[in-house]
């Protein structure tokens, strides 16, 4: 059973990780993952979703050295209808400020897009020492698309200017898609592109 249900998070944690079960829902969705998330990251620590499905009709932003792991068969779905992406890796510049590193893991994760159309699913914008591992990024449902990569880093004006990585690997990951000619990914399964020392497996 959870410990928290509708609390404010702020601040910092001293625990090494931070469960998704401990955080009990009212909601439709588990958007109040994000603000657990974000405490996770503003801790240097990692977020393990318990075993179980999820649903987001918001993007999650990763930045610090935070690391979203799954502890048993966890699916996360992304129902998200006005974003340009679904996981953002590396804070980008905003009001001037200087973009946050992401350093950490994704590993294990059963991602499903149910619906939405992104630029890039996970983006790794500012990001040094990180692994995606061991997950599968799951587009293929009807009405899903991918214009840009789905795996994929970017330097342009939206985002920070230029973005920067280095010490990437991606391993082992699945990428499903649509194969009908009238619903498509137009998209590149993965693309790094100005990074550093990348390894994809």
């Amino acid at each position: 059973s959870s410990m928290f249900k509708d609390v404010k998070l702020q601040g910092t944690i001293t625990n090494k990780e931070v469960y998704s079960k401990w955080f009990a829902s009212t909601l439709d969705n588990d958007n109040h993952l994000i603000d657990a998330i974000k405490l996770a990251c503003n801790s240097s620590k990692k977020f393990v979703f318990s075993k179980g499905r999820y649903a987001f009709t918001e993007y999650i932003s990763l930045y610090g050295n935070c690391s979203l792991i799954a502890d048993g068969k966890v699916d996360v779905v992304a129902n998200v209808e006005d974003s340009k992406i679904f996981i953002l890796a590396g804070n980008t510049t905003i009001r001037g400020k200087k973009p946050i590193t992401w350093t950490g893991k994704i590993q294990g994760l059963n991602f499903i897009a149910n619906k939405g159309v992104y630029d890039n699913f996970l983006g790794l914008y500012n990001v040094k020492d990180v692994e995606v591992s061991d997950c599968t990024f799951d587009m293929s449902a009807e009405g899903v698309n991918c214009a840009n990569k789905i795996i994929g880093s970017v330097n342009n004006a939206n985002y920070s200017n230029p973005s920067k990585g280095e010490n990437i690997r991606i391993l082992r990951n699945t990428i499903r898609v649509q194969s009908t000619l009238d619903d498509r990914n137009n998209c590149e399964c993965i693309g790094i592109e100005k990074r550093n020392n990348v390894l994809i497996e």
